[in-house]
């Protein structure tokens, strides 16, 4: 899997990209909002998440040990919530699932019942988007995860 993730103040922008498609997440800390957007059924969707779901719930990293380089950069590392991250110090990047660091993550792992999951950093770079980048986009449908059955007509039997 491949994941692009952009900041812009309070406002993220998750890109995940896969062999069977992909999906954003565009989140509005200040806000507190956040939307899963996809192709289901054929129709653009944006379901959105509970308010409780996209808050922050992990505390705010701001030290770690020294972890050595990556990508060139000095980094820190630190645990949390039973995870594991490791970040370049600098603009924050917060994330509902993502320890809250004072940096920019370029590592996260954390067991699952499955197993582990480890997310690694292959490129950062700096880039301006616009504001429009991070909300949903125009042609998508606005739907709560508890609509999606009656909006499509889905029933079980």
């Amino acid at each position: 899997m491949k994941v692009v993730v952009r900041a812009k103040g309070s406002q993220v922008r998750w890109d995940e990209f896969t062999e069977k498609g992909s999906r954003s997440i565009i989140t509005d800390f200040a806000a507190n909002e956040q939307y899963v957007l996809i192709e289901f059924l054929g129709a653009l969707c944006a379901i959105e998440t509970p308010k409780e779901q996209c808050a922050i719930t992990s505390e705010e990293i701001t030290e770690g040990k020294k972890h050595g380089k990556m990508m060139g950069q000095k980094c820190l590392s630190s645990s949390i919530d039973n995870h594991q991250i490791v970040w370049i110090p600098g603009i924050s990047l917060k994330h509902s699932f993502l320890p809250n660091v004072n940096g920019i993550p370029v590592e996260f792992w954390h067991k699952t019942a499955e197993g582990h999951v480890l997310y690694r950093a292959i490129s950062v770079f700096y880039e301006k988007q616009s504001d429009a980048f991070f909300t949903v986009p125009e042609g998508y449908t606005k739907v709560k995860a508890t609509e999606l059955s009656s909006l499509f007509n889905l029933t079980s039997q």
